[in-house]
């Protein structure tokens, strides 16, 4: 026993040195577990910013009631989506204006075919006949690209450019 008092006396400075050594150690390691703990305290302020929670599994559970809602938004979204292209679909989509002289010397461009479609090609025909004396409109309705009445070779131009959508 002797031994060891007499080996720690001779050894008083070393191992004061390696006691403090030990000591920084430790309050440096502590800093920094006080730095980590207050930015964890940081981020769990922002998680729950604006909530009045009493636990994380009360935060979970809400945030799955949120998402189930959010589902079934979407879906009526969707279902608003399909509804107005349904809509769309009837719409007049396929318009086409074809201007000309009807008659020689008289009224100059003022005669008109206007064609108007939906995507199901269902519409109207407009023929505006105009001369300087007199102008006559006349409409024909088109189901499905056709007509009950006699086209004139101009209707059925445009009519044709309407359908196919070129100018």
């Amino acid at each position: 026993m002797n031994e060891i008092i007499a080996f720690f006396e001779s050894m008083q400075v070393e191992v004061m040195m390696i006691l403090t050594g030990v000591s920084l150690i430790a309050w440096i390691l502590l800093f920094i577990t006080m730095i980590n703990v207050s930015l964890l305290k940081s981020k769990q302020k922002k998680l729950n910013r604006g909530k009045e929670i009493r636990s994380y599994e009360d935060h979970i559970i809400q945030n799955k009631k949120d998402i189930e809602i959010l589902k079934e938004s979407e879906k009526n979204i969707y279902q608003v989506i399909e509804e107005l292209k349904d809509t769309d679909r009837n719409a007049y989509s396929k318009v086409y204006l074809h201007r000309y002289n009807a008659f020689e010397h008289q009224g100059g461009e003022m005669s008109f075919v206007l064609v108007m479609l939906n995507d199901h090609n269902n519409g109207i025909i407009l023929h505006n006949l105009h001369n300087s004396d007199y102008s006559y409109m006349y409409s024909k309705n088109v189901t499905n690209g056709m007509t009950k009445e006699t086209l004139t070779p101009e209707e059925k131009d445009v009519l044709f450019k309407a359908m196919k959508g070129t100018n």
